[in-house]
């Protein structure tokens, strides 16, 4: 349903692009972070710019997606500024067109 597509690896502050890919139910994404909602996209490219300030402290970044209906149909999550897992991946499958 939705995954990021921007992966913050190291330390992270200032502005910074955040993007996510969605499937096609998705009918909006809300951004989190720290647990308050700082933005909401509605259409393609799913993506904004993000100030996060100068302070280097651990972060949770969120990105919440929606159906038309208002439900949420996904969820994706990533610490910043936090020391990660020596790898990780994410998969999105998407249905083709007959």
């Amino acid at each position: 349903m939705i995954v990021f597509v921007t992966l913050f690896l190291g330390l992270v502050f200032g502005p910074q692009s955040i993007s996510v890919i969605v499937g096609d139910e998705v009918d909006r994404v809300e951004i989190v972070v720290d647990g308050l909602r700082v933005a909401e996209l509605a259409d393609a490219p799913w993506s904004l710019e993000w100030d996060f300030g100068e302070d280097l402290a651990p972060r949770e970044l969120e990105a919440v997606a929606f159906d038309a209906e208002g439900e949420e149909i996904g969820r994706a999550r990533q610490w910043l500024n936090l020391p990660r897992q020596p790898a990780e991946a994410a998969i999105l499958v998407r249905g083709g067109k007959n």
